[in-house]
């Protein structure tokens, strides 16, 4: 049976009243981001990667040699360092020009990249070295950012394959650590915490790692 146009346009008029109130769920929309990688071929680790939001959530991701699996991490970094990471990517218009990479020659030491990401906008640049103070400011942060990273996955892998060399790889991070080589211990500390509550480790690593926590945490708390 047909039902009349004035019935019809009813519906229409119903169905879309409960529409207006009742909108669809919108996406949220993601944070700015900052991505740092830095690609080179030969060396160890030949990729790593370091992606940190706004709200300070942040990822390292790792590749020691061409053809082995990546190792991943997630991680907070603290709001002092997030908010000094944009600062410094606004100055350099983040990175949508003019370009980072410096006129000078030089020796190649990686090809690094910055993007900054938000809902409405995508900025990268490529280079191997930049003169710009901000530019090298980052690149300096974050790789010392993937230091801890690189650090944290090396410590995991003694744990679990190479238990005599936990204290070796301890004291590269105590050494890096003092000669302020390291940033963003948030990727450090849950493999120390793991060390330090190891039965089956020595006890010179669980006393290591402690200290290493320690002197961590209050740095954080500085």
């Amino acid at each position: 049976m047909k039902l009349p146009l004035a019935a019809l346009a009813l519906a229409a008029l119903a169905w879309t009243a409960v529409a207006a109130q009742n909108p669809p769920a919108l996406a949220p929309a993601l944070p700015p981001r900052i991505t740092f990688s830095k690609s080179f071929r030969g060396s160890v680790p030949t990729f790593v990667e370091i992606t940190v939001q706004r709200d300070g959530s942040a990822s390292f991701e790792v590749i020691q040699q061409p053809g082995q699996p990546p190792v991943k991490m997630e991680f907070h970094v603290g709001k002092a360092l997030v908010e000094h990471i944009f600062a410094l990517a606004a100055q350099l218009h983040d990175f949508s020009g003019p370009e980072l990479e410096a006129k000078a020659k030089v020796g190649y030491m990686g090809t690094k990249m910055l993007a900054y990401d938000d809902a409405t906008r995508h900025n990268q640049q490529t280079y191997n070295y930049s003169s710009r103070p901000a530019a090298r400011d980052l690149t300096d942060i974050f790789e010392r950012i993937a230091g801890s990273g690189e650090h944290a996955a090396r410590l995991r892998h003694a744990v679990r394959y190479d238990r005599l060399g936990v204290v070796q790889e301890l004291d590269g991070i105590t050494r890096d650590w003092s000669e302020h080589q390291l940033l963003a211990p948030e990727l450090l500390e849950p493999v120390l915490e793991r060390v330090a509550n190891d039965p089956d480790l020595m006890d010179i690593a669980h006393r290591r790692a402690l200290d290493l926590l320690t002197e961590m945490g209050s740095a954080r708390n500085r």
